[in-house]
């Protein structure tokens, strides 16, 4: 049973802590983690009645899942460049929502990839905030009504008094159409 801090309770009494982890005792995340001894396959799907793993040229695995919804299992025979879905209630056959690669479509089976091997090995530091620039585009319906919107608030003294952009305190309302279309 759970407790109120998501740790059941016999791991309480140990003194362990291990918020996060599922049932298969794998840290629940989206998508598939590839660990050391296999691939921890998650799914999070609170009103689904049961839920199996289909690893192409695999039989079935049915996942067990915890009161949060959260099906997990750990496949010992999974690997990088496993295919697999997942069957929901016994008929409702889908990709991973959370995969990271559908070598064929959308609709087909997801294939495992390891994440961790695509991090650079050095971190990039980024830019300081000096240098960054922060650009925000907002998309009218149509390039008439956005025209027409620009002359109004143009001709209404708009946006800072009829200062322009430079005059704006904030980055709403009709300042934020008028960016949009001097950009």
């Amino acid at each position: 049973m759970l407790g109120l801090d998501g740790q059941k309770s016999s791991e309480r009494k140990r003194g362990k802590v291990i918020a996060g982890l599922g049932v298969a005792e794998q840290l629940r995340r989206h998508g598939p983690q590839v660990i050391d001894h296999g691939v921890s396959f998650n799914l999070w799907a609170p009103s689904a009645d049961f839920v199996e793993l289909l690893e192409v040229g695999r039989p079935p695995r049915r996942m067990p899942h915890d009161n949060d919804g959260w099906y997990q299992t750990l496949s010992p025979t999974a690997h990088v460049g496993t295919r697999y879905q997942f069957r929901m209630n016994g008929n409702l056959v889908v990709p991973d929502p959370a995969s990271c690669f559908q070598p064929e479509d959308v609709g087909k089976p997801s294939e495992v990839i390891n994440t961790a091997a695509l991090r650079d090995a050095t971190l990039y530091p980024g830019r300081s905030w000096a240098e960054a620039v922060i650009y925000e585009l907002h998309v009218g319906p149509s390039r008439r009504k956005a025209i027409m919107s620009a002359r109004e608030i143009r001709g209404s003294g708009g946006c800072g008094e009829g200062r322009g952009v430079r005059g704006c305190r904030s980055v709403s309302g009709s300042c934020a159409r008028q960016i949009a279309i001097q950009c």
